[in-house]
């Protein structure tokens, strides 16, 4: 018989079970629409984490709102591996978009942890936030407030997923599906 299971953060593929995560195309979305909405029309994406399942979806859903939305994407890929220290890749990589110079009004963060090294290499470069650059994350609220400035966020509210998992696997036990 199948044991009731469920995936807490982005389902594994191949594999047939619920899930309860941030949906991160849909996160996206999100933020891309509310830079629309401030003026934006040209994104920086900041890829600064392993190219993940739940990145990829990131980057893959900033890609298909940007097209939707009439929007232009510069991506910056921070070419970060597992096991390496995504922040200060991240700082070294966005430090040389600055000194190439750019485009984009507003730098999209697929990960709200790495950004910080972003926001660094613009301290040093002193470039003004949000004044000179705006800036939002994916990820974790937590760490976007201990950042001055505070960083807008799309949070990935782990809490609220576990919460739903929990539900999911309680219905499964109970005979139904997963709602």
């Amino acid at each position: 018989s199948i044991k009731p299971t469920i995936v807490l953060g982005h389902p594994l593929e191949g594999l047939k079970t619920g899930c309860a995560g941030l949906d991160s195309y849909f996160a996206s979305g999100l933020a891309m629409h509310h830079l629309m909405k401030h003026g934006h029309r040209r994104i920086g994406l900041l890829v600064s984490e392993p190219h993940t399942r739940g990145i990829r979806e990131r980057v893959r859903g900033v890609h298909g709102f940007a097209k939707l939305l009439g929007m232009q994407v510069d991506v910056i890929d921070c070419c970060v591996v597992s096991g390496e220290v995504a922040m200060t890749k991240t700082y070294k990589r966005f430090l040389d978009v600055l000194q190439e110079g750019f485009r984009f009004t507003a730098l999209l963060g697929v990960s709200g942890e790495s950004i910080q090294g972003a926001v660094n290499a613009c301290h040093n470069y002193k470039l003004r936030i949000p004044e000179d650059l705006s800036l939002i994350g994916c990820g974790s609220l937590e760490v976007g407030q201990l950042m001055t400035p505070e960083l807008t966020t799309i949070p990935s509210e782990p809490e609220e997923s576990a919460r739903l998992a929990a539900h999911k696997l309680n219905c499964q036990l109970a005979g139904g599906g997963y709602e």
